[in-house]
């Protein structure tokens, strides 16, 4: 199965920093569900807050890496669209973390006014 199969040496692939020898299906990492807003009216304004701050943790190393390896001169799968769509992705994270804490600071301030 190691042979045949890219998750039977994912463990060792993964230690040794080479994901991309296990073929996945990267254009699964810029699908338009995973970069956008997240649909979580249940969820309180701090946990909304930290997702999109470890959002923005994951889109800055996956811009990072695809910087260093597409100017590596090596063959790469990040192309100059992955780029533009991770930093796309990073600003509108920011602004929908920019709203959750506009949000968070307008309810707190109307349960002042109504106390």
């Amino acid at each position: 199965l190691r042979r045949r199969h890219p998750f039977g040496d994912a463990r060792h692939r993964l230690a040794q920093c080479q994901a991309h020898l296990l073929r996945l299906d990267d254009a699964a990492k810029f699908a338009a569900q995973r970069l956008g807003r997240f649909v979580a009216d249940d969820l309180d304004a701090d946990t909304l807050k930290r997702l999109y701050e470890s959002k923005l943790v994951y889109l800055e190393n996956l811009r990072v890496k695809c910087f260093r390896d597409m100017n590596s001169g090596k063959v790469t799968h990040y192309t100059q669209d992955d780029y533009r769509i991770i930093v796309e992705a990073s600003v509108q994270t920011r602004k929908h973390l920019r709203g959750v804490v506009l949000n968070a600071i307008n309810a707190r301030l109307g349960n002042i006014r109504s106390a």
